[in-house]
C-alpha cells in the first residue's frame, strides 16, 4: 500500500524575525532568522540584505572615528558633512575624498561625544539656509563654506544636544543638564532673554532627576528624553510655553539608552530604551520589540548608550545599530523594523563599527541610508552585494545569509516519521550565487543541496532523500549576488509512528 503523501506549502515570510517564541510555536510566516537576509520589496519573498560602500578613499581624521554626519541643502547644493578627530569634513560629491576644515585648538570638535545638527533660515529677507552644530559644549554655525564658533556670543549655549523647533533652536547646555534652552524667534545665534519672542530656557524637572540625554521633534511638541523618562515640550513664546513632565510627560518609565537612540519616523518617534526598542506619538510610547526581546536583552550592555538609530525612508525601515557581545564594544549589529510590514530582520552582522546614520538623497532623488563609522569612513548602507567595496568599485568582502524555517512538522505533528521526496523551489537566482537549501531530522546529520541558478525567476526541482520526526530547514548563500527566494512546496510520504 502507498505510504500518504504530505505537503508544506510557504510562500508569505512577512512574520520576519520572532526569537522570542519556541521555533516549535512560531507561525507559519514567521522565521527563526533573517541573518543578513530581509523580506524582499516583493512582500513575502526573503531576500540577502545588500552591500555597503566607502564613499571616499581616504579615511577622515586619520582613521578616527566619525563623530557626525549630515547631508544637507546648503547654498551650493546637496552636501555632506562629517565630524572627525575635532575637524569639520564636507563634499557635494557622492563618491571622492571631503576637504578638511580644522577650527583649530581650542575650538575644535569633540572627538568622543556626538555632535548634533539643526537646519535653519533666519528670519530676515534672503537668509540662506545654514547649519548649526553641537558638539560636546562648543556651537558652531557652519554656512557651507565658513565655520564660525558662536557659544558665549549673545547667550548662546555650550550645547551637546540641538533640535529646529517652532521657528526656534532648543539646546542643552552641557553644565545645565536639566534645562533646556531656545533661541530668538528666526535667529539661531541669539539666545539673550527679554521679550516673549527672545530667547529664553526653563528647567524640565524628571522624576529621576536625571539629564536630558536626547531631543527630538514629533507633531507639535520636542520631545525631550532621559534615561528613564520622556517630557513633551509644547508651545512658541512665554505665553504658551508648557512642559508636560513627570507623570503627566509622555512616559516616566520609558526612556532613551543615548543621544542617538530617539530618531524621527515620519509622524513618530523611534527610540531604544534599556526595555528594548519603542515607537512613540506625542502622548504615549508603545513596545514594537516584543519579537526580538532575547536579542536585544542579549547586547553589550556596557556601552548601549553608544547605539545608534537610522531612518532608511526609501525601504521603510528603521535601522537599530546596536553593540553585540561579539562586536568588540561597537556597533556592528543592525536589526531593522521594516515600518510597513511591522516585522522585524536580522540580525545583520558588518565588518565595521557604525558611530552615526543618517539619510542620503542621491543625484536622481532616490532615499538612502549612510553611516559615519569607527574607521573614519563613510559609508553607503544600501548597494551592490559586497560588504565594505571601496570608492572606486574594487574589493569588498562576502555577506553570508542564513534563513531558517521553523521546524516543520507537516499535517503529522511530531510524533510521525515522514520521508522527504521533492522540493519545488520558487525563487529569482541570480547567476554566480550558489544557493544551498540544509535540512536535517531531529539533530541528525545535515544534507546539503546546491541550486544551480537560471536567470530570471524559476521553478527549482530539488530531489531529497532525509527522514525523521522534526524538520529543520535553512537557506544559505555566501556568494557575491543577491537571491530572492520567493517560496517552496514540500513533498514527503507518512510512514506512521511504527519506527
Amino acid at each position: 500500500m502507498p505510504k500518504p503523501e504530505l505537503l508544506d506549502s510557504r510562500f508569505d515570510f512577512r512574520g520576519g524575525r520572532n526569537s522570542s517564541v519556541s521555533p516549535d510555536n512560531l507561525s507559519v510566516n514567521e522565521l527563526v532568522t533573517l541573518t543578513n537576509a530581509r523580506i524582499s520589496s516583493i512582500f513575502g519573498a526573503f531576500s540577502k540584505r545588500s552591500g555597503t560602500q566607502r564613499m571616499h578613499t581616504t579615511a577622515i581624521g586619520g582613521g578616527s572615528p566619525v563623530r557626525g554626519l549630515i547631508q544637507w541643502d546648503s547654498p551650493s547644493g546637496k552636501q555632506i558633512v562629517a565630524i572627525s578627530n575635532g575637524d569639520l569634513w564636507h563634499k557635494t560629491s557622492a563618491l571622492g575624498d571631503f576637504t578638511q576644515v580644522s577650527p583649530g585648538a581650542p575650538d575644535k570638535f569633540s572627538t568622543t561625544i556626538p555632535a548634533q545638527f539643526a537646519t535653519f533660515r533666519a528670519a530676515s529677507s534672503g537668509a540662506p539656509l545654514v547649519l548649526f552644530i553641537a558638539s560636546g559644549g562648543k556651537y558652531y554655525k557652519w554656512t557651507g563654506t565658513v565655520l564660525t564658533r558662536i557659544d558665549g556670543v549673545n547667550n548662546a549655549p555650550t550645547a551637546d544636544l540641538l533640535r529646529s523647533y517652532h521657528t526656534r533652536i532648543f539646546a542643552r547646555q552641557t553644565n545645565l543638564q536639566k534645562h533646556v534652552f531656545w533661541s530668538r524667534v528666526g535667529d539661531g545665534e541669539f539666545f539673550t532673554t527679554g521679550a516673549i519672542t527672545d530667547g529664553g530656557s526653563a528647567m524640565a524637572d524628571f522624576l529621576t532627576g536625571d539629564a536630558m540625554v536626547a531631543l527630538e521633534v514629533v507633531g507639535g511638541s520636542l520631545i525631550i528624553a532621559t534615561s528613564d523618562s520622556l517630557v513633551r515640550f509644547t508651545g512658541n513664546d512665554a505665553n504658551d510655553i508648557k512642559i508636560a513632565q513627570d507623570t503627566e510627560g509622555i512616559s516616566s518609565e520609558v526612556g532613551v539608552v543615548g543621544p542617538l537612540a530617539l530618531i524621527r519616523v515620519e509622524t513618530v518617534a523611534a527610540l531604544l530604551s534599556d526595555k528594548g526598542p519603542y515607537l512613540s506619538t506625542e502622548a504615549d510610547p508603545e513596545p514594537i520589540g516584543v519579537k526580538v526581546e532575547p536579542d536585544f536583552d542579549a547586547l553589550d550592555r556596557s556601552v548601549l548608550s553608544s547605539s545608534v538609530l537610522g531612518w532608511h525612508r526609501g525601504r521603510r525601515e528603521i535601522f537599530y545599530a546596536v553593540p553585540g557581545v561579539a562586536d568588540s564594544s561597537l556597533n556592528k549589529t543592525v536589526f531593522t523594523y521594516a515600518a510597513r510590514l511591522q516585522t522585524w530582520e536580522g540580525p545583520w552582522t558588518y565588518p565595521f563599527g557604525i558611530t552615526y546614520l543618517t539619510r542620503y538623497q542621491d543625484a536622481t532623488g532616490d532615499e538612502w541610508l549612510i553611516a559615519g563609522c569607527a574607521d573614519g569612513f563613510v559609508r553607503h548602507m544600501d548597494t551592490g552585494a559586497l560588504d565594505d567595496v571601496l570608492a572606486n568599485g574594487t574589493g569588498g568582502s562576502v555577506i553570508t545569509m542564513t534563513v531558517e524555517l521553523p521546524p516543520i512538522f507537516f499535517q503529522t505533528g511530531p510524533g510521525s516519521i515522514k520521508a522527504l521526496e521533492t522540493m519545488r523551489l520558487q525563487a529569482d537566482l541570480p547567476i554566480g550565487s550558489s544557493l544551498q537549501i540544509k535540512h536535517s531530522f531531529d539533530g541528525g546529520t545535515v544534507t546539503t543541496e546546491t541550486v544551480v541558478p537560471i536567470p530570471g525567476l524559476r521553478d527549482y526541482r530539488i530531489d531529497m532523500s532525509d527522514q525523521g520526526k522534526r524538520l529543520k530547514l535553512q537557506f544559505i548563500d555566501a556568494t557575491a549576488t543577491i537571491p530572492v527566494v520567493n517560496g517552496y512546496m514540500l513533498k514527503a510520504f507518512d510512514y506512521g509512528d511504527r519506527y
